[in-house]
Formats: C-alpha cells, sequence, structure tokens
C-alpha cells in the first residue's frame, strides 16, 4: 500500500474514532425479563445551582423485593443523605393498557434534592437482589455555572405564541401592517425588540415536540417526554398515562407522582420572594400555562392539574377551563359537561384560600386590584379573537361561537390586569403570558383566525411594552417566542376573488387602525398551504370559515356544530425568540429551548 493510500486510511480510522467517542454510549437492549436497574435525573440533565429536583432509582423485571441499595455522588456514598430510612417499594408494572401485568418493579424516591454548587456531578448506584445479584446504574448531571446580568431585570414577562413559527408572524404583519410598492408599511412590536434569536424545539423522545416539554424545557431547563412537563418518566405509570389519565383516577395519579424539576415559578418564589402568574386564552390546565404551574406525565390529567393550580403558589391564573374547577352542574359551566368527576369545587378552595374569582370581563372589570386573582373565562377555551370581534359588532355568527359566553375580555386587557396584580411585589415578579389559540386554529387549517390571534398576542405585547416604557425600561425583561410550529405554514402569494394571483399584493384596510383588518376576505388576501397536506389544504381555496371549526367545543349545543376536522400536526421547524430589557442580548443566538430557563435566570441575577 502505498504512503498516500497509508495516510487515508489512518485519517478514516482516527474519524471513526473521533465519531465513535462523540455519540453517547447506549446499553444494549437487554433481553425481555431481564431485571434492570434506572437512576433518575437521567444523563444530560441540567439544573441551576439550588434548583430542586427528584431523585429515584427504581427497577424493572425483579423477581422479590431487593435485599439493599445504595448511592453515591461523585465516588461518595450518599445513600443515608438522600434517601433517608425509606424502603425500597415493590409494585406489578403496568401493561400496554395501563392495567397491572405479572411482572415486577419498584423504586424508591427522594423529593426535592439539589445541587448547590456548579459543576459536574457523576451519580451510580447498585441494587442487590433477593437472589445476591448485583444490578448497577449511573447518570451525569451537572449544575450550570450561572454568570449573571450586571444590571439585573426585576421582572421577566415571557410572552409564548402556541404554534408560532416565522412563517406566522410573517403573516400576522402583513394583515396587520399592510404592504406598498413592495414595503410593508409598519412593523409588529415583536418585530422591534432589542435582540432576536432562533430556538431548537425537540423533546427527549421526539424530533417533532409537543407542547408539553417544549413548555416544560422554558419552566424547568430539561427535556421532557412528548405530552409531559415538568417531570421525568418512571416506571411506574408506563407508557398507559398519557391516552387514558383523563378517564381513569389511579393512572391519573400515577401520571402526577413522576419524578420532578423545580419550575422557575417556583424557583423564584422560593428564592427571591417573587410574585408569579400565568395568563392564557385557552385552559390554564392545558400544556403551556400548565408548564409553570404544574407536573404531569399525561397532559390529560387536567382535573389533578387544576389541584396543582391551587397549590402553585400563583398570584395570577388567568385564561379558561373552567370545567376543571367546577363539579358537575355547576350553572357557571352552561351547557359544557364538567371534567371533574370527584365532587370538588377547586372555585370555592380558591377563593377560601384568598383568591378573587371572576368568570367573565365585567368580573374582572369589578374585581379592581385584588392580592390574588383566579379568573375563568369559558369552561374550555377561549373563542378566537376574530369571533369576539364580530359578535361585538353584532355578526350572528360570531355570537354562535361564542355561545352562552359572549363577555370576555381580550389579551392585553388580561396581561395588564395580571401585571397590575404582579407589580405590586416589591421583589420583582414572573409573568408567562400565552396566546394559546395561534396553535389551535393552524392546526384546524384556519390560517385567518390564527392571524388575529397573533394580531392578539402582538398588541398584549405592545401593552407590556408600553408599561414597561412608563416604568422606565430599567426593569423589565418581556421575551416573544412560541413553544413549537404548527401546520408547516407557507405563504404561497395572494388570491384575488377566489383565484392565484400572479402578481400584487394584499388589499387588507386597517381604516381604525386598531391592528385588525377591518374586512378578514378583502378582494385581495393572502394565499396559504400546510407542508405536507395536498389534499387536505384543497378543501376549501381561501381557507375561511363564517363558523369557527372547533364550534362544536365552544358551542356544543348549537344545530351548526360539526365535527372537528382533520388535524394539521406540529413540525421540527426552528422558531424564534425576541427580547427586550435587561438581559436581551441573552437571547440573541441560536438556542435549545432549555437554554430559555437558564438565560431567563442569568437576566433576573440569580447565582
Amino acid at each position: 500500500m502505498c504512503r498516500f493510500m497509508r495516510r487515508i486510511v489512518l485519517l478514516l480510522f482516527m474519524g471513526m474514532l473521533t465519531l465513535s467517542s462523540a455519540a453517547p454510549v447506549q446499553d444494549p437492549t437487554p433481553a425481555p425479563g431481564t431485571p434492570t436497574l434506572r437512576l433518575i435525573p437521567l444523563s444530560g440533565a441540567m439544573f441551576a445551582p439550588g434548583q430542586r429536583f427528584d431523585v429515584r432509582l427504581e427497577a424493572n423485571d425483579i423477581q422479590a423485593p431487593p435485599k439493599e441499595f445504595s448511592i453515591q455522588v461523585n465516588g461518595v456514598d450518599r445513600t443515608r443523605e438522600i434517601f433517608g430510612g425509606q424502603e425500597f417499594v415493590t409494585f406489578p408494572l403496568l401493561d400496554g393498557g395501563g392495567r397491572p401485568s405479572a411482572r415486577l418493579g419498584g423504586g424508591v424516591m427522594r423529593r426535592a434534592w439539589s445541587l448547590d454548587r456548579p459543576g459536574r456531578y457523576q451519580i451510580s448506584a447498585a441494587l442487590i437482589l433477593a437472589d445476591g445479584a448485583r444490578l448497577t446504574a449511573q447518570t451525569t448531571v451537572e449544575a450550570v455555572a450561572l454568570t449573571p446580568e450586571r444590571t439585573p431585570a426585576r421582572n421577566i414577562i415571557l410572552f409564548i405564541g402556541d404554534g408560532l413559527g416565522v412563517a406566522q408572524r410573517t403573516a400576522a404583519r402583513i394583515v396587520s401592517r399592510g404592504i406598498q410598492n413592495g414595503k410593508v408599511q409598519g412593523l409588529l412590536e415583536m418585530d422591534a425588540m432589542d435582540a432576536h434569536g432562533f430556538i431548537m424545539t425537540h423533546s427527549l423522545d421526539a424530533a417533532i415536540t409537543d407542547s408539553s416539554p417544549s413548555a416544560g424545557a422554558y419552566a424547568t431547563g430539561n427535556k421532557g417526554v412528548n405530552n409531559s412537563h415538568g417531570v421525568f418518566p418512571d416506571n411506574t405509570g408506563a407508557n398507559a398515562g398519557a391516552s387514558t389519565a383523563a378517564g381513569n383516577a389511579e393512572l391519573a395519579r400515577l401520571v402526577l407522582d413522576n419524578p420532578r424539576i423545580e419550575n422557575i415559578a417556583e424557583l423564584l418564589q422560593r428564592t427571591r420572594r417573587m410574585a408569579t402568574g400565568v395568563v392564557s386564552t385557552v385552559s390554564v390546565t392545558d400544556s403551556t400555562p400548565a408548564a409553570f404551574s404544574s407536573h404531569t406525565f399525561a397532559r390529560t390529567a387536567e382535573a389533578g392539574i387544576a389541584e396543582q393550580i391551587l397549590e402553585s403558589g400563583h398570584s395570577v391564573i388567568m385564561g379558561a377551563g373552567t370545567r376543571f374547577f367546577a363539579p358537575a352542574g355547576s350553572a357557571i359551566l352552561g351547557n359544557i359537561r364538567s371534567g371533574r368527576t370527584d365532587g370538588r369545587n377547586l372555585i370555592e378552595e380558591f377563593q377560601k384560600a384568598g383568591y378573587t374569582f371572576a368568570s367573565n370581563a365585567s368580573g374582572l372589570e369589578a374585581a379592581a386590584r385584588p392580592q390574588k386573582l383566579l379568573a375563568l373565562f369559558h369552561p374550555r377555551d377561549m373563542p378566537s379573537r376574530f369571533d369576539r370581534m364580530r359578535a361585538r359588532a353584532g355578526d350572528p355568527n360570531g355570537r354562535e361561537a361564542l355561545g352562552q359566553f359572549p363577555d370576555q375580555p381580550d389579551l392585553e386587557t388580561m396581561t395588564l390586569r395580571a401585571i397590575d396584580i404582579l407589580s405590586r411585589n416589591p421583589n420583582g415578579f414572573f409573568l408567562m403570558v400565552e396566546a394559546g389559540s395561534i396553535d389551535r386554529q393552524y392546526h384546524m387549517m384556519d390560517p385567518h383566525r390564527a392571524i388575529f390571534e397573533t394580531i392578539e398576542l402582538d398588541k398584549a405585547v405592545g401593552a407590556a411594552r408600553a408599561w414597561a416604557r412608563r416604568q422606565g425600561n430599567a426593569g423589565t425583561l418581556i421575551l416573544v417566542t412560541g413553544d413549537h410550529e404548527t401546520s408547516g405554514l407557507s405563504i404561497t402569494g395572494v388570491m384575488e376573488n377566489g383565484r392565484a394571483a400572479g402578481r400584487g399584493f394584499p388589499s387588507y384596510v386597517d381604516e381604525n387602525r386598531d391592528g385588525f383588518p377591518d374586512n378578514a376576505r378583502p378582494q385581495r388576501m393572502l394565499a396559504f398551504d400546510f407542508a405536507g397536506t395536498p389534499a387536505a389544504a384543497n378543501e376549501n381555496a381561501d381557507h375561511y370559515y363564517e363558523l369557527p371549526r372547533n364550534l362544536i367545543d365552544l358551542n356544543p349545543t348549537s344545530p351548526r356544530a360539526t365535527p372537528l376536522p382533520r388535524y394539521l400536526g406540529h413540525t421540527a421547524t426552528d422558531i424564534f425568540i425576541a427580547a427586550s430589557g435587561p438581559g436581551a442580548n441573552l437571547f440573541g443566538r441560536v438556542m435549545d429551548n432549555t437554554d430559555v430557563f437558564f438565560a431567563m435566570l442569568r437576566a433576573v441575577g440569580y447565582r
């Protein structure tokens, strides 16, 4: 072999070594029935110094309770410190349908442990089985060294548009601001921020995330599996939980007991005495607001999530989802069925805990400035801004969409009311505001309602930015982002009188300058398409619907309600983040979604 060829072979061999050393080492899959041991947190987990998380040691397919177990941290035995005198509890593992099987598992868990000093920690464990066999497991986690900003923010307002990607923002800009001679006639509020970056959104178990783990990444700094937030997977609920927890009380309990990670609201309440709150246009038990208020392996366990919200410490909870707080037969639910089966009235429990309750816009206005507020404006989700505006204008289709709940506030009003309450805290506040129906509408291929939802979000951003300016702009970090992209939206041009136009611009007009087009269906309107759905995309040429496609959820007794349409999915496309205020510079880069958590902590000066 010539010298040149030997050199090529050597380089290839070295490259293979480099690739193999860079890739994570995967344990071979054990044969079915082989006893296994796992340590939680999972390898790669990252925490802020002092952030609390649960430690769990669990085994599958063992034959009997083990003789003993131990755990070491960086080679030092910490069994008694971490687990105290707890026993390793065994139980039948669940099968795929959520039923107990013949397989035996077990585990032991320490709640609310923490790593106070930055650094990498190797945690190893051993389990001695009844027959004397020894199982081992290890995990490597990190307490992240955080360099606080020199001029820290006092407050954080995090705006999340569920399903909001770059194309969704572009569509809202064109419709809201208009184009003349090839130039957009103004920027959105979220366009005019100090720093702009991109976020990668993958979950722990999938390239395409859903809202729970994506919001959970912002809230905790850690990845989660799809349909979960604020927890690590364990062996108590198997994989049956996500699909069956809503109708099975025992499974709901199991999916709510997973190993937890302290979220940013809990952390800032405990360590900084900051006030916290969540605002959403959908149910406050839904994935995004719930990720800042609860911990669950199954986002469908919404009755249990509502119970956790009662214990969350939030000063403001505002949105929809009354059916998970009120028992069956409550007049406040109107024609929508309760989501509770236990008879509990959580609204009364919130009131006993010192919360003022409001169920409509009039009640919100009358509530003035309470110390703590629970405001729920619809049993399911708030109807779209498009339909709320049409109902106020007397349009019968808008009134049909609002059904028995006609008196609902706008997101900018909700945002300012939340800020007004939270800003009384001398230690500052953290507020998460979600426009949840951007996602809902793009799922149903209704881009026009989705655009109104995006413009509404932008108006709420503008209201918060104006408030911050009145405070001197010195103390409030404002962030605007999505949690993932929904529908694979593309803006394909202009339609004129229902037909594709080769040239020209949309003819949306905003005479009253409220940010919304006066006519959502002008002569020339934007044309859209959605990734991977050529047949579905042609079911309605301009994707304009007089009634919301989820009318059956909003007003189920309406004679005009039809079954829900086939949903479009999420994509793995990167999403944007925009930032203004102290610490905005931390977000002007390409980030993993977990990085947002640590950047927010740096912005408020957390060490």
